[in-house]
């Protein structure tokens, strides 16, 4: 924590926003986490990058996606900077597992319709960014928000 209210004392002078991400494989595993972070460090240069599928940990919140978007939404709407446009599948097997997928996409489990509604509500100049994919895969991600965005009226510049 101390490290984090050191950075972001920096920030404060700078006028530098830090974007923090969370996951299931971090200490900030969930919204009400990412929450107490922002609570504790204190800092109106901390906030949130939205990138939903990091806290996808098991199959109860693999097919309620929406439950936890809204979450963020609920907890931290005034901390959320931007988000990732990604996706996720459920990769069937032994023991299933997740893999990230292009926004979209047959079997694409992100409700990417609550996200972008969300953000568009909470900070509609917040930048979305695609990540994780190779440059030759980038427009066709592009395309899936694209989409998405005209499909539930939002009009991006």
């Amino acid at each position: 924590m101390d490290s984090t209210k050191q950075i972001c004392h920096v920030a404060e002078n700078e006028g530098v926003m830090i974007a923090v991400e969370g996951g299931t494989v971090c200490p900030v595993d969930t919204p009400q986490k990412m929450k107490d972070l922002n609570d504790d460090v204190g800092s109106k240069n901390l906030g949130l990058n939205m990138d939903p599928v990091n806290f996808i940990g098991s199959l109860d919140i693999a097919y309620d996606t929406t439950s936890l978007i809204n979450e963020f939404y609920k907890l931290i709407p005034d901390r959320i900077l931007g988000a990732h446009a990604k996706d996720f599948t459920v990769v069937d097997g032994l023991l299933p597992h997740f893999e990230e997928s292009i926004i979209g996409q047959p079997k694409s489990m992100l409700d990417n319709e609550a996200l972008l509604l969300g953000l568009q509500k909470v900070n509609p100049n917040a930048h979305v960014l695609v990540e994780h994919l190779p440059d030759d895969k980038i427009p066709l991600a592009a395309a899936g928000i694209r989409e998405i965005a005209e499909r539930i009226g939002i009009k991006w510049d």
